[in-house]
């Protein structure tokens, strides 16, 4: 009958300095932790009243009508002035300047009748 035997043990020695793994060094200070996004700010807008004597008269920007008075217009905030025309049939086109900077009050502005001497071209687009 075979005998039983027993694992021998092995001798285990110390691992050399010389050749273990180094760990990976420590950061020092505090962890950076990444920051979300800072939202960007929105745009900012200022918003003018115009009206007209008579009402109902076209608001134009850039040659382009962006509504009829009474209007409650919203400009992007800027340190230019804003050009708008006020036009109205048998009446003259106004000008009026509109300060985006934020102090832009309440504007009203009275249209005057064309004389009837004046001649009223439908095709002009001044």
């Amino acid at each position: 009958t075979p005998t039983p035997t027993t694992p021998t043990p092995t001798p285990t020695t110390p691992p050399d300095p010389a050749t273990a793994p180094t760990p990976a060094p420590t950061p020092k200070g505090p962890k950076t932790v990444p920051r979300p996004e800072a939202p960007k700010p929105a745009i900012e807008t200022v918003h003018v009243m115009i009206t007209s004597t008579p009402s109902g008269a076209d608001i134009l920007r850039d040659k382009v009508v962006v509504g009829k008075t009474p209007f409650r217009v919203a400009l992007q905030r800027t340190n230019r002035d804003v050009k708008l025309e006020l036009r109205l049939s048998k009446y003259q086109t106004s000008t009026l300047v509109v300060h985006a900077d934020g102090s832009a009050k309440p504007q009203h502005v009275k249209l005057l009748p064309v004389a009837h001497n004046q001649a009223v071209n439908p095709f002009d687009d001044d």
